[in-house]
């Protein structure tokens, strides 16, 4: 999508998720036995519950502002639609890649690894299965940006009121279908984040985005939907503990499952306000790199991990206490924001080399 036709707000929030997302991972993997027992640490554990939410929130905002730019060209429903699925593929083919190439760099090739559902894959079956049950044409032909919100919405909230049951259902599945069925729903030990329930913050973002649209960057609108976010949060947070005994199971198989959806949904939401808050009130190189840093939050995601974890972790490993582990963290945030930048340098190079070599002479 053009410069001009984004929503900087949403670059922005997902440029705060991926910095929130490293530290989590940093100081998860390189604080000491005896700084977790912190509240400095406490605090980062509690900042890394938003990004995995605030992703996929942010994931289905972006499908409904790029559903927006497609309904004022006029593009067909069916080519957007087609675009989409294979957009939500690619994230999913990305998350087997690096599960390889982790397992490569920390010696690590078992099939459990390789094939288990993580972060990149319920993002990617989640765009896909979005845009395939939700992007719809109107009576006009034009595509009817008012059934991807509502489809995608109601959808999360389906799953997520049948999560209990199906992860029942899924729990015990052994052999090679724990690595399909994994992919969708609960399989202990492979299944770490499936479909079912993390849809529905694509949904929460969705519905969210259609309501407030490019009002995101008015204050007054991003402060209503960040006490909204903040409703969720605390909702779902504190009806969370009562329903941990209800239902067919435990973990996603009892009913506290359904609240702690809302309480991370709502997590999503705030990141979502606060980059409309944000981004209002940047400008200049400060809000070029930060959106910068939005738009390669997949690069980041992928460039970080091995130093946080594994082998290229090296002493690193809990072995830091929290003024330690501070200072490396900024330091990796540092380098891989350079990263990006020199990817970014290198990729406009190959653009321009390519070209060059293909103009006439």
């Amino acid at each position: 999508m053009p410069a001009s036709e984004r929503i900087v707000g949403v670059d922005v929030a997902r440029a705060l998720a991926s910095l929130i997302m490293l530290q989590g991972h940093a100081f998860h993997g390189w604080a000491s036995d005896a700084a977790k027992e912190t509240g400095a640490y406490a605090f980062t554990r509690v900042l890394g519950t938003f990004p995995l939410p605030a992703f996929l929130v942010l994931a289905g905002a972006a499908m409904t502002l790029r559903l927006e730019v497609a309904h004022r060209r006029c593009e067909p429903p069916r080519e957007v639609r087609r675009g989409m699925v294979r957009r939500g593929v690619r994230v999913l083919g990305y998350g087997y890649l690096l599960s390889l190439l982790y397992a490569l760099i920390d010696g690590g090739l078992r099939w459990p690894v390789l094939l288990r559902a993580d972060v990149l894959h319920a993002i990617g079956l989640s765009v896909a299965l979005a845009a395939w049950i939700g992007v719809r044409e109107d009576a006009a032909g034009r595509i009817d940006r008012d059934a991807f919100a509502h489809r995608a919405g109601l959808l999360g909230l389906a799953l997520t009121l049948a999560c209990p049951w199906l992860s029942a259902l899924s729990q015990g599945t052994e052999g090679p279908a724990r690595y399909v069925v994994g992919l969708l729903s609960d399989v202990p030990g492979v299944g770490l984040m499936p479909l079912v329930p993390l849809f529905a913050w694509l949904g929460m973002g969705a519905v969210a985005m259609r309501l407030v649209g490019p009002r995101l960057a008015e204050p007054k609108i991003a402060a209503a939907l960040l006490a909204l976010a903040l409703a969720f949060l605390f909702i779902g947070r504190f009806a969370t503990p009562p329903l941990h005994d209800l239902g067919p199971g435990t973990g996603r198989a009892s009913l506290a499952i359904v609240a702690n959806v809302v309480h991370l949904g709502g997590c999503g939401l705030v990141i979502l306000a606060l980059g409309g808050l944000i981004g209002d009130r940047l400008s200049g190189a400060p809000l070029r790199w930060i959106v910068r840093i939005g738009q390669g939050s997949l690069f980041l995601y992928a460039v970080h991990i091995p130093f946080c974890y594994g082998r290229l972790a090296g002493e690193l490993r809990h072995s830091l206490d929290m003024g330690r582990a501070t200072l490396a963290v900024l330091l990796l945030g540092l380098l891989s924001v350079l990263a990006l930048a020199l990817r970014d340098r290198l990729r406009d190079w190959a653009r321009v080399r390519l070209t060059e070599g293909g103009a006439p002479t």
